[in-house]
């Protein structure tokens, strides 16, 4: 009969999730289509607070709601 220590199989177990969860990340990263970041035109990211919001109007400068901040619409 096979004997087992337990505290080797509940490191063993323990990190086969973290390991598979790992993976999957990975898979899942690799076959994301590069565009998907650019495929929302309405929303903007203020780069001094980082509030992401909608960008309603066509404007050359758009104002961060939170910090009342201009941002460049470049």
């Amino acid at each position: 009969m096979i004997r087992l220590d337990f505290t080797l199989t509940m490191i063993a177990l323990t990190s086969l999730i973290p390991i598979l969860v790992f993976f999957k990340w990975i898979f899942y990263t690799s076959n994301r289509n590069e565009n998907s970041e650019n495929s929302h035109e309405g929303i903007e990211q203020c780069p001094f607070c980082t509030y992401l919001f909608f960008k309603f109007q066509n404007k050359t400068f758009a104002k961060c709601p939170r910090c009342q901040s201009l941002i460049s619409g470049e």
